[in-house]
């Protein structure tokens, strides 16, 4: 699985969370570490399509809007 992160941004309460945000991940499992604060949790979100964002956010090359959720939920898991 392949997901492509490019020029994301999130705004979350009127405050820029992610901006031009861009990477590209291949492996799995992965692991986001960061400190308190920094956004790991609103990447997630995003990445699941939970929030709402700007740029693209491609898994194995389907952007993520277009996606059905019980696709989503057979591809991707977080704890």
């Amino acid at each position: 699985m392949e997901i492509l992160l490019q020029d994301v941004e999130v705004e979350r309460t009127g405050k820029k969370i992610l901006h031009e945000f861009s990477c590209r991940i291949t492996h799995s499992p992965t692991f986001i570490l960061g400190a308190n604060g920094s956004g790991k949790s609103t990447l997630l979100q995003s990445i699941m399509g939970l929030l709402p964002y700007q740029g693209s956010i491609q898994i194995n090359q389907n952007e993520v809007r277009q996606i059905k959720r019980r696709t989503l939920a057979q591809l991707l898991a977080y704890v």
